[in-house]
């Protein structure tokens, strides 16, 4: 349970290695760490996901890592936009943004 709430409770900061979550799961995880991992397993990014941001996707890290965030109008509360990512042949990453139609009923 504890590799599961960490892969999916943590998230990138701007800080060089790591520290615990104000959350109180995962952990925050910096540049240090990120270059390490994609260096062991062959990568060239990190795309991630479940932290929102407004346009809907945030690089971290020089671009090694990609926080991607579909849900649009997150819980009919917040305006921010979803995104969808696009992979081409070359591995160059095309951001799609889209906002979903407010509920007016």
């Amino acid at each position: 349970l504890r590799i599961f709430e960490g892969a999916v409770w943590s998230d990138p900061r701007d800080i060089p290695t790591w520290e615990e979550s104000k959350r109180g799961a995962g952990i925050h995880f910096g540049s240090e760490i990120v270059n390490s991992f994609l260096q062991n397993n062959g990568l060239k990014t990190l795309i991630r996901s479940h932290e929102a941001y407004q346009p809907g996707y945030a690089e971290h890290h020089n671009r090694q890592t990609v926080t991607v965030f579909s849900a649009s109008n997150y819980c009919g509360t917040d305006d921010n936009e979803g995104c969808y990512l696009v992979i081409h042949s070359g591995l160059e990453i095309e951001y799609r943004q889209y906002k979903i139609a407010k509920d007016v009923t």
